[in-house]
């Protein structure tokens, strides 16, 4: 059985029949701006993230008790576990619910790590892709509906972060504005081709090197399509790009990936 890899949230497998570019965010085009106002670029909409804190011995209570709470389209799918399983080691729970007025059909996977379960991605059924707010609204309802309740019976905790973020938590005010000045001079039809544009981006990025800050290549790409409206080619190029740079300027200072 083949089994798709979705970029955006790199650590789900998922069974297929299921479109993997439905976590990706939608492209919005508009016009940029000349004028860098750091207030209305720090916040951006997110994917919201659900983790559970159960042990391994009480995880197969805890997805029983969770199985016992579903309705209103809600399954989990079993079949679909197995065949994952023959695949990878990892522990892996895929819950499906079908499409009604307010959500769309959809496969939610349910990952195992050393302390908690958490939900690693939802992906639509129909060759569709979800916005931030359809996924996070299926996250909720499965969230609301059946986690927390069994949270509350067994005694355990989970946390669900919030649907927005601000740069700022993952780069300095400094970078802030070194990405924004390369975002607001460079022509989103050629990313950094330009020698103009090349330098700011590297200005950009020895700058988030330098201070170690916490910007992964899927952070950026969101940031970039949804607040500065790159399309999403040109963005996987500079994903490429950043990616390299980061990689080999650790590689030059001997900080491992």
């Amino acid at each position: 059985m083949n089994l798709f890899w979705n970029n955006w949230k790199p650590d789900c497998f998922v069974p297929r029949n299921f479109d993997l570019l439905g976590a990706f965010p939608e492209q919005v085009r508009a016009s940029s701006t000349s004028r860098i106002d750091l207030r209305k670029v720090k916040t951006m909409k997110v994917f919201r993230d659900l983790c559970i804190y159960v042990n391994r011995d009480n995880t197969a209570k805890f997805i029983a008790r969770l199985e016992e709470k579903l309705s209103d389209g809600w399954i989990r799918d079993a079949d679909a576990e197995k065949r994952t399983v023959k695949l990878i080691n990892d522990d892996f729970f895929y819950f499906t619910c079908t499409a009604t007025d307010d959500r769309n059909a959809a496969l939610l996977a349910l990952m195992r790590d050393e302390q908690t379960l958490y939900v690693s991605n939802i992906v639509p059924q129909e060759p569709l892709r979800l916005s931030y707010d359809q996924y996070n609204s299926i996250l909720e309802e499965f969230y609301e509906r059946f986690v927390r309740p069994v949270v509350e019976e067994m005694g355990l905790e989970a946390s669900l972060s919030s649907d927005e973020e601000n740069i700022e938590n993952w780069i300095s005010e400094e970078s802030v504005k070194k990405l924004k000045k390369f975002s607001v001079a460079a022509n989103k039809s050629t990313g950094s081709a330009h020698p103009s544009d090349l330098k700011r981006w590297f200005d950009f990025i020895i700058t988030v090197h330098h201070e170690h800050n916490n910007l992964d290549v899927s952070r950026l790409s969101g940031w970039l399509i949804e607040r500065e409206h790159w399309p999403e080619d040109i963005v996987h190029e500079l994903a490429m790009e950043y990616e390299f740079a980061m990689g080999l300027l650790n590689f030059r200072e001997g900080i491992s990936q």
